[in-house]
């Protein structure tokens, strides 16, 4: 049974070996040489004394190097984070203390930056940089990774670990990381390799970028049927003409992104200009999409089905739509959809009550896919996390903004920091609304919905109990 996305890794290299793993400006990896990298670099993160549960920063930018990367801190334990490396230094040097980082992967475009933020973090090992006299911290070249022996660590990763931890933008202040363990990831990569029906000859592109939450769709879907993951450029979701020429060219057969890339796709990229006889699903989430948007563009790629994903990072993915034709009166905006499987969902008013049809509460959310919680922020967890009663006499600890520990009895939800309201309709799922803030005191503690996430969204009933 597979726990853990380096197992995913490993199983995936013995079904499917030579298959393009990842491929970038023209070149790439195989499956086989994908594993066998990461396994060298596992090897030398264990020699320089990374631990299971460690956390290792990797401030990079995409290249094939950089997948290395996230699979080989995962073969040795550690969870990976993503750092955006186009943020300011000082958000840099915030995550690098909030996360205890004290081993970084980087590369020598990123030499100033990592050497600025070291003046304030306990940095022990940085790999991708060239030895420097007098540098605080041990340097070691990419190039030693090769000189590592490509077995397979010794390392026992379970479904428990955390796998990574992905900051938020920190709008609000700080910023928070959210912790996702290996089953919450493996769980959504492959419910979304199952539901789209990935297969190996697929080529999925990687539109966001690795502190993103998308990008998990990206990569481990991918990996779980042994498609090919293809990266997107940087500089390519500037000039959306350009990349309309990519998704030709490299025969992308499932795009995944926030709807304003599309939308620059089909304005400015001259998207219908280009033949794509091999895309097939276009997905979308982080978002709402315009629906004269969306309309548009559906009816530019008639070939190819559309869907909506929904969820916040803490959830990954807990409900999704596969649109259907809109007609052209229609201004309402699309559905988020339908629960996933294993997800459990209720709406409830101010006092915590199932709501009836055409009412107003809060979406609850509870499933196998949510965040162990926020790194390092135990008075945070304690406000966010809460007991719950649940039809039957059963007890449910709820959180904000949508999780369940799979492993166990009781569930760790969420409350997603948005006004629902129910309809007649049915077959739809939820549906966006408008977004709701408030901070009350229940029954001897506080529950604070997280209000500054874009949650707008109204619910409509499903058949069948939730």
């Amino acid at each position: 049974m597979i726990a853990s996305l380096p197992q995913l890794l490993d199983q995936t290299t013995g079904r499917y070996p030579d298959h393009e793993a990842i491929r970038f400006k023209g070149e790439s990896l195989s499956y086989a040489e994908l594993q066998q990298q990461a396994n060298r670099l596992a090897g030398l993160l264990i020699e320089q004394g990374v631990q299971r549960g460690d956390r290792v920063g990797l401030y990079m930018k995409k290249s094939l190097s950089a997948v290395v990367a996230l699979y080989g801190i995962m073969k040795a334990g550690a969870a990976y984070v993503p750092i955006d490396p186009f943020m300011p230094v000082a958000r840099l040097k915030q995550i690098v203390a909030d996360g205890d980082i004290r081993c970084l992967i980087t590369e020598n475009s990123q030499e100033k930056q990592v050497y600025e933020a070291a003046e304030e973090s306990d940095f022990s090992v940085v790999l991708g940089l060239e030895p420097q006299p007098g540098s605080p911290f041990h340097c070691l070249p990419w190039p030693a990774v090769a000189q590592v022996e490509a077995g397979r660590p010794a390392v026992q990763v379970t479904a428990g670990d955390l796998a990574y931890i992905l900051y938020t933008s920190g709008s609000t202040g700080i910023p928070k990381g959210v912790a996702h363990s290996h089953a919450s990831a493996l769980h959504f990569a492959l419910w979304a390799a199952a539901e789209y029906g990935l297969q190996a000859d697929d080529r999925l592109s990687n539109h966001a970028p690795f502190h993103f939450d998308l990008s998990t769709f990206d990569l481990y879907s991918a990996a779980a049927v042994g498609a090919t993951c293809v990266l997107v450029p940087e500089f390519l979701t500037k000039f959306p003409t350009t990349l309309a020429k990519w998704i030709a060219e490299e025969g992308i057969s499932v795009w995944y992104s926030v709807p304003y890339a599309l939308i620059q796709l089909m304005e400015k990229g001259q998207l219908g200009t280009q033949e794509l006889p091999a895309l097939r699903w276009i997905l979308f989430a982080g978002e709402a999409f315009p629906v004269k948007h969306l309309r548009q563009l559906m009816a530019l790629l008639p070939a190819a089905r559309f869907s909506n994903l929904y969820g916040p990072t803490e959830t990954n993915v807990c409900t999704y739509y596969h649109v259907v034709p809109i007609a052209a009166n229609e201004t309402q905006g699309i559905p988020i959809g339908r629960p996933c499987p294993n997800m459990e969902m209720l709406v409830v008013d101010e006092e915590d009550r199932p709501v009836k049809a055409g009412e107003v509460g809060e979406l609850l959310v509870s499933g196998p896919t949510v965040t162990r919680g926020y790194w390092n922020r135990p008075a945070l967890n304690a406000r966010a996390f809460l007991r719950w009663p649940r039809p039957g006499g059963r007890r449910t600890s709820f959180t904000a903004p949508a999780i369940w520990c799979g492993c166990c009895r009781v569930a760790i939800t969420n409350i997603l920091a948005g006004r629902i309201a129910r309809s007649r309709r049915a077959a739809t799922g939820l549906n966006w609304m408008r977004s709701k803030r408030r901070c009350s005191p229940r029954r001897g503690w506080r529950r604070r919905p997280f209000t500054r996430w874009p949650m707008k969204m109204a619910a409509r009933s499903l058949p069948g109990p939730w």
